[in-house]
């Protein structure tokens, strides 16, 4: 088990311990999950320090608090859970290629905390609720400066512009306002 390098299983982490996977597999470096009971990402505990892309979809995650202990974490595919709060993410450094589509994020702040990770290139928060707004696509396209792909398109300069001239156009009225 100590030489295995990827990992598919289904797991209830309110009845078992994950940190035991991570222990007894110190070079995992993928994990499939998709479809386990996964409340909170603490469930991984500390031991999943090769973890590189983790799949958890339809897991029932709601907290992604703890996942900053999967320090090497380039990949989360963690669709069709119930995540509302992305801020936990705000500390992942190597974090490329995030799905959260289908989830219960709708903070209008989310795309700041995602722009923190310096590496992500990829996001797809389609189906959420802050998907709904009107803007949306470009909102986060500015927000996530280093974004290549959004929602399975590619980000382009159109996505950012449109919003520079908005925010050209607003301060041009902030100005007028102060007349």
């Amino acid at each position: 088990l100590g030489t295995n390098t990827s990992l598919e299983m289904r797991a209830d982490a309110a009845e078992e311990d994950l940190s035991a996977v991570g222990a007894l597999m110190p070079r995992l470096a993928q994990l499939r999950m998709n479809t386990s009971i996964v409340p909170t990402m603490r469930a991984f505990g500390s031991q999943f320090q090769s973890l590189r892309v983790l799949w958890i979809a339809r897991a029932g995650v709601e907290d992604l608090s703890g996942v900053t202990s999967l320090v090497r974490l380039t990949e989360l595919y963690a669709s069709f859970n119930d995540i509302a709060d992305v801020s936990p993410l705000a500390e992942m450094d190597f974090l490329e290629v995030l799905d959260l589509e289908g989830n219960r994020v709708e903070d209008e702040d989310a795309p700041d905390y995602l722009n923190v990770c310096p590496a992500l290139r990829e996001l797809s928060l389609e189906g959420n609720p802050i998907a709904k707004r009107v803007s949306y696509r470009r909102e986060v396209c500015v927000a996530v400066k280093r974004l290549r792909t959004l929602d399975d398109s590619p980000v382009t300069d159109a996505d950012r512009s449109v919003l520079e001239l908005n925010n050209a156009d607003a301060a041009s009225a902030d100005r007028f306002a102060e007349l």
